[in-house]
């Protein structure tokens, strides 16, 4: 993409592997279940799913093996999502004495970042004009990190990554609260597959099992069974 000519070659790496290849187009469902996706959005699920897919990228991959500048522009990044935590609620806060300035929230950036330059001013104009919004990509990352960690104790050696991310996905642009709700349904069903409407929720019964390419006509039979 052009706008990548004009990033840092440390910064590219995390921003290309998010925006092109590994979340934006696995995110949406597709058919019917893409349609009545594309009524909702919800940039908790949506933007949450994108930064722990880098999470995971670095962490179960060997992608920055051998490759320290985009290692360090990974790290970077990672600091910089940490830090909109800070700057977005510290611009709206209400309490006394306690609301962040414009300036000190560039001064973050400098000190930890390493980075006074133009885009800084300008995301920091973002956080001011969408409150929260920011917020809610981290906070949508440690959720779904959160259920990936619940999923794998409840399930133990039934736990399939491949599963777990289906069960995620498939619901599309989701509340975290019914996100949380599906992957729940996803642990009850493995371990009592006979249970009432996991018909509905595992692999079809005759499946090759074992992932989720099974589960590809999965939502419109729970359409047909609905409406």
């Amino acid at each position: 993409h052009d706008s990548l000519k004009t990033q840092r070659p440390t910064s590219i790496s995390p921003i290309s592997q998010v925006q092109g290849s590994v979340e934006h187009f696995q995110d949406q469902c597709g058919g019917l279940m893409g349609w009545l996706d594309s009524t909702t959005s919800y940039t908790s699920f949506i933007e949450g799913w994108g930064l722990y897919a880098e999470s995971i990228t670095a962490d179960d991959t060997d992608t920055y093996d051998g490759h320290p500048l985009e290692k360090y522009g990974m790290l970077r990044s990672q600091i910089w999502r940490a830090l909109r935590l800070i700057v977005d609620t510290g611009l709206h806060s209400t309490a006394v004495n306690s609301t962040l300035s414009r300036d000190q929230a560039f001064q973050y950036f400098v000190d930890y970042v390493w980075d006074d330059g133009d885009v800084i001013k300008k995301e920091i104009t973002r956080y001011q004009s969408d409150p929260g919004q920011a917020t809610a990509y981290m906070v949508g990352q440690l959720n779904l990190m959160r259920l990936r960690e619940h999923a794998r104790q409840q399930l133990g050696e039934a736990f399939n990554l491949k599963d777990f991310h289906y069960h995620l996905l498939k619901e599309g642009s989701a509340p975290l609260s019914y996100i949380t709700d599906a992957i729940n349904e996803y642990i009850r069903c493995t371990l009592n597959k006979e249970g009432e409407g996991c018909e509905y929720v595992l692999p079809p019964k005759g499946g090759k099992g074992g992932g989720a390419n099974d589960y590809s006509d999965m939502g419109f039979r729970v359409m047909e069974n609905y409406y």
